[in-house]
C-alpha cells in the first residue's frame, strides 16, 4: 500500500499534501526502525543506543568526546558489537604520535586525520566506483 498510495515516489519525493502516503511512509519507517541499512541482518547500532539514524554523526562525536573513558576499559570495547565501531576508533589510532612515527609521517606535514571530513565542498556524489576501477584495471 505504500507504493500504491505514494505512486511509487516514497523515498525521496513524497508529496507533503498526500496524507495517505505520509501515513504509510511513517508506518514503514517505524517498521524498519532498528534495522541497520548497511547490514540488514544486524541491529542498527545507532538506534540500539536509542538514537535515531539522523543522530549517527552526533553519536560519533559523543564517542569521540568520551574516548578516554572508553579506552581505559577493555571490557567496554569488547561490548561494541557494531561492525563500524573500529572505524570510529580509527580517528584515535591515526592521530596517535607512535602510530604516525611508525608510518613515517613527518611531524607537522599532516594535520589531524579525520575519517569523515564533512567540510569538503563536494559537487556530486559518486554512488559506485566500479566503473572507474574497471577502467583503471583495463589499462
Amino acid at each position: 500500500s505504500l507504493e500504491k498510495n505514494c505512486g511509487g515516489e516514497y523515498y525521496e519525493n513524497i508529496d507533503p499534501s498526500n496524507i495517505e502516503c505520509l501515513e504509510e511512509f511513517q508506518a514503514f519507517q517505524k517498521s524498519v526502525l532498528g534495522i541497520w541499512s548497511k547490514f540488514i541482518l544486524d541491529s542498527d547500532c545507532n538506534s540500539a543506543s536509542s538514537k535515531s539514524q539522523e543522530d549517527s554523526i552526533s553519536g560519533r562525536r559523543l564517542l569521540n568526546q568520551n574516548f578516554e573513558v572508553i579506552r581505559s576499559s577493555e571490557s567496554l570495547l569488547s561490548q561494541f558489537g557494531c561492525p563500524d565501531y573500529p572505524e570510529l576508533l580509527s580517528n584515535y589510532w591515526a592521530n596517535d604520535p607512535d602510530v604516525r612515527q611508525a608510518l613515517h609521517v613527518r611531524k607537522g606535514s599532516v594535520g589531524e586525520w579525520k575519517r569523515c571530513n564533512y567540510g569538503f565542498p563536494y559537487e556530486r556524489n559518486v554512488r559506485s566506483s566500479v566503473e572507474y576501477h574497471a577502467n583503471l584495471s583495463a589499462k
